[in-house]
């Protein structure tokens, strides 16, 4: 079997396994994951200038919280805007303080950026001082599972790290 044909069939167990998830787990889940990556930033990355996020799918981790203590620690925050034919992916800076309200459905049911929202420009920021969540199922072990979110990277150097 190739490598492509068992990561897919990885993502279809693990897609299952998510939906069969109460909402209460999957707010535990979410709270958890959200408290672990903030321990993260505030002991190993304190020097947090940039979170690159997203804004959550139903069955993906909610990163509202981390998106909270962006805005009250005074982090940057930007987010996808994904648009064109084919789809290209772009990130926007979302002002102090962020909300939900200043976001816009995308037609896959995913909120936004609005169009009106300029292009962060990643190269303005010291890529030792970003950190980029990326929403996946099934990453292998370099961290490579969407193309369209590894495409969106250029800018932003390998210094950044991952963990």
């Amino acid at each position: 079997m190739s490598v492509n044909r068992e990561k897919q069939e990885l993502r279809v167990r693990i897609r299952e396994r998510l939906q069969a998830l109460t909402p209460q787990e999957r707010r535990e889940r979410s709270t958890f994951i959200c408290q672990s990556v903030i321990r993260y930033l505030e002991a190993e990355f304190p020097q947090v200038h940039l979170i690159l996020s997203f804004c959550s799918m139903p069955d993906e981790v909610d990163t509202r919280m981390i998106m909270h203590w962006a805005d009250t620690h005074a982090v940057a925050l930007a987010l996808p805007r994904i648009s064109g034919t084919p789809a290209s992916m772009s990130f926007h800076r979302l002002p102090f303080p962020a909300s939900d309200q200043s976001l816009v459905r995308h037609p896959y049911g995913f909120y936004q950026p609005p169009a009106d929202i300029p292009e962060l420009a990643c190269t303005a920021y010291d890529p030792t001082q970003c950190i980029m969540i990326v929403p996946g199922v099934a990453f292998d072990l370099h961290g490579v599972g969407s193309a369209m979110a590894e495409d969106s990277m250029t800018g932003i150097s390998d210094a950044a790290g991952r963990f």
